[in-house]
């Protein structure tokens, strides 16, 4: 395999997704002894490393990532630089996203059950509760908001897990200097209250 698909331990695999900072690659991690595991990995646009405050949202969403440990969250597990470009690494899910996901029972004239979506719902509220309740290093509430909670953003597993997603725009603790004042992050018919 070329390096320009190798960052570090990480083989890029196969592109799934791509968004406004990023794109999402299902890669495999290696290691000593023929170890490996199936990880995606999200690589930074490289037309964005220019911009600083892009870098800096980019980072803190691996930081963000990094730091919540729940079955309804995407684990984060490593973050890098190489051949130019950030990326961050992550858990696999094998499913598909809500959106891919309704718009399938939509084709085929379905719709999820009202049990279905109940857990669905629970599920997104377990997960955005443990980002919700995240500490700084000062043991205060970061007063996180997720702001882009979208059917796109939430993962459902062949195995039935519901996994929240792309913390890219997250706004941490009053005073965010990531986020300019009185611009709106996200999609207008999925803002959070906080916003």
């Amino acid at each position: 395999m070329s390096d320009a698909l190798t960052f570090g331990r990480y083989q890029l695999l196969e592109r799934v997704a791509a968004g406004g900072m990023g794109e999402v690659w299902v890669g495999l991690q290696t290691g000593i002894g023929k170890f490996q595991r199936p990880v995606a990995v999200k690589l930074l646009l490289p037309h964005l490393i220019d911009d600083p405050r892009l870098v800096k949202m980019f980072l803190q969403e691996a930081r963000l990532g990094a730091a919540m440990t729940h079955a309804n969250v995407v684990q984060v597990y490593d973050v890098g630089f190489e051949h130019d470009r950030y990326f961050i690494v992550m858990e696999l899910v094998r499913g598909v996203s809500l959106s891919k996901l309704i718009a399938g029972l939509h084709g085929a004239q379905e719709r999820l059950s009202a049990d279905l979506l109940c857990f669905i719902a629970r599920s997104l509220c377990d997960g955005l509760f443990v980002a919700h309740e995240q500490k700084g290093a000062d043991g205060r509430l970061l007063h996180f908001v997720h702001r882009d909670v979208t059917p796109h953003n939430v993962l459902v597993s062949v195995d039935g897990a519901v996994k929240l997603t792309d913390f890219g725009i997250a706004r941490v603790a009053e005073g965010d200097k990531l986020s300019k004042p009185g611009i709106v992050l996200g999609k207008l018919s999925y803002l959070p209250p906080e916003q």
